[in-house]
């Protein structure tokens, strides 16, 4: 063991150690917990003692109160055989405590263990990350965050089998491991992630650490007769420059993890300009979201969808606004993506089924206006019970499946067999199917035939250049050609010009949606709006008249 290792505080990962106690979250076990340990392996002889002086006491005792307080007639023969007892007991006793103490500082150290490291590769796990990071940042001087993942580990385990995955993993942590003598705290908080923590300081440099991994990651690893070179990826995060706090730090690392996995390589050193900040302002808008439901800091807004050739209003689409109490209204743009990865998009996508249904129940009972609303629903919220949530919102609000429109992304057709399956029992509730932004992401037309969709919308993208005789014009054309052929109906979004209208019209498009007719606009406008007439009436200059 170096003299350097221990300058930097971190524990080396072949000691399975859990780090220094001094800065210890919850559960860790402090000065006062190592004390009462020290102190239960005297219990034992303490017992012992506290037994046999007892027990020579009451002897004594006894046999004086028997003769009645006179040494002549003192028992000696019946007093030394009862210390002999006591004594032998005693020793007994001793012994058999000795052993349980032993037995249960063993059972400690092994829960101990299993509590702060990683069973098979023995590194520290999630929780010595944690406290060694605080420590990091407590400590205060310059350090490198290293986040490694394994890229397709599932696949890999897939192919070769659970036993040779995890004999992959432990063959990349024994190499992880050969950094600790550089000062480099080592863990597994995942099966297929590592963090890593170095302190840059001395002759470690950033540039070095990446190296070495590069170079020890890039050596081939054996799988059974084969010998691969698997992918891997890493972000970075350095203190104090990317982030004063851990949780800030290891976001900013994440985010550096997915744009090198976005980008095929295997680390992208440099942040962007803004990235402090951004990241901070990310990563409370993360946490503000998981508050925002529950506070009802949600509405929805409603943008109609016009039939091209009647003017009338075919259908309206809900959309999500978020008005902070500090920041004021935060755009989808910016915060949906965020809802995306952390997951909150399930619950949130769930409000606003249920509420959009209530919404265009409401219009039927007090308008007469049976026209379908379109949700949004994202991929994530579709691989979790989406049938079962759809069913509960019509349920709730009493509305017939018919007047239900699920526009979907382009993206479920990575899984094209189980987003089958699952589209068809949708199909068979009675609901209707759309395809948002088609166009944008890298569908096959080949699965497209096999989809039970009903609509497609052509993305903005292809709108705004569709007045001149240029691809967009083209492909837009041909879109709205085969989507007919597959009985689909199609829907213009982003339209702001008349000009575009007419363009439209005479491509054959069904439906438009755009600043041309109508803004988004509340319920309350909604309902004024379809009481006007729903014709979105439009000012020469383009934009929408809302009532």
């Amino acid at each position: 063991m170096t003299g350097r290792i221990r300058e930097t505080g971190f524990i080396p990962a072949t000691e399975a150690a859990h780090p220094d106690p001094g800065c210890a979250k919850k559960g860790v076990e402090t000065l006062s917990d190592q004390l009462k340990s020290v102190n239960a392996e005297s219990k034992a002889g303490k017992l012992a003692l506290i037994y046999l002086t007892a027990g020579c006491v009451w002897i004594l005792a006894t046999s004086l109160w028997l003769g009645d307080f006179s040494l002549e007639r003192f028992r000696y023969f019946e007093v030394a055989k009862g210390l002999a007892f006591v004594s032998v007991t005693a020793l007994l006793m001793y012994g058999l405590l000795k052993k349980w103490e032993g037995n249960m500082n063993a059972a400690n150290r092994r829960i101990h263990q299993l509590a702060y490291s990683d069973g098979m590769t023995g590194l520290p796990n999630a929780h010595s990350f944690w406290e060694t990071l605080q420590r990091a940042v407590t400590e205060g001087r310059s350090f490198l965050l290293l986040i490694l993942r394994i890229s397709r580990f599932e696949e890999i385990q897939d192919v070769y089998g659970r036993k040779q995955g995890m004999a992959f993993v432990a063959a990349v942590a024994e190499r992880l491991k050969g950094l600790v003598d550089r000062g480099v705290f080592v863990s597994q908080t995942e099966s297929d992630t590592f963090h890593l923590i170095v302190r840059l300081e001395g002759d470690v440099r950033e540039e070095t650490i990446l190296r070495t991994l590069e170079q020890r990651l890039q050596q081939p690893f054996r799988f059974g007769e084969d010998e691969l070179t698997p992918a891997f990826h890493i972000g970075t995060a350095r203190y104090p420059g990317d982030g004063t706090d851990g949780e800030l730090l290891v976001h900013c690392a994440y985010r550096s993890l997915a744009r090198a996995r976005e980008s095929g390589v295997l680390y992208i050193r440099e942040q962007a300009p803004d990235g402090m900040e951004s990241a901070r302002r990310r990563l409370f808008l993360e946490k503000e979201l998981k508050k925002a439901l529950a506070r009802g800091e949600f509405t929805q807004h409603f943008q109609p969808k016009i039939n091209i050739e009647t003017g009338e209003t075919a259908g309206f689409e809900a959309l999500i606004r978020w008005n902070h109490p500090a920041l004021g209204p935060i755009s989808p743009a910016e915060f949906i993506p965020i809802a995306e990865e952390s997951g909150d998009i399930v619950a949130i996508g769930k409000w606003m089924l249920h509420e959009a249904c209530r919404q265009a129940k409401r219009l039927q009972d007090t308008q007469q206006c049976f026209v379908p609303v379109s949700v949004n629903v994202s991929a994530r919220q579709f691989w979790q019970n989406i049938v079962g949530v759809v069913e509960s919102a019509l349920d709730d609000a009493g509305l017939d499946p018919e007047y239900l429109v699920l526009e979907l992304t382009e993206s479920l057709m990575i899984n094209p067999e189980s987003a089958v399956r699952i589209l068809t029992r949708l199909k068979t509730l009675g609901v209707k199917l759309s395809i948002d932004d088609f166009g944008t992401g890298f569908s096959s037309l080949a699965y497209l035939k096999r989809l039970p969709i009903d609509e497609l919308k052509v993305d903005k993208s292809f709108i705004d250049e569709i007045l001149t005789d240029s691809p967009d014009r083209r492909i837009v054309q041909s879109l709205i050609v085969l989507a007919h052929h597959l009985n689909m109906t199609v829907v213009a979004e982003g339209v702001e010009k008349k000009e575009q209208v007419d363009c439209l019209r005479d491509l054959g498009c069904d439906q438009v949606q755009g600043y041309y007719y109508a803004r988004p606009m509340t319920g309350e406008q909604l309902a004024a709006f379809l009481a006007d007439g729903g014709n979105g009436q439009a000012d020469p200059a383009g934009s929408a008249v809302l009532v």
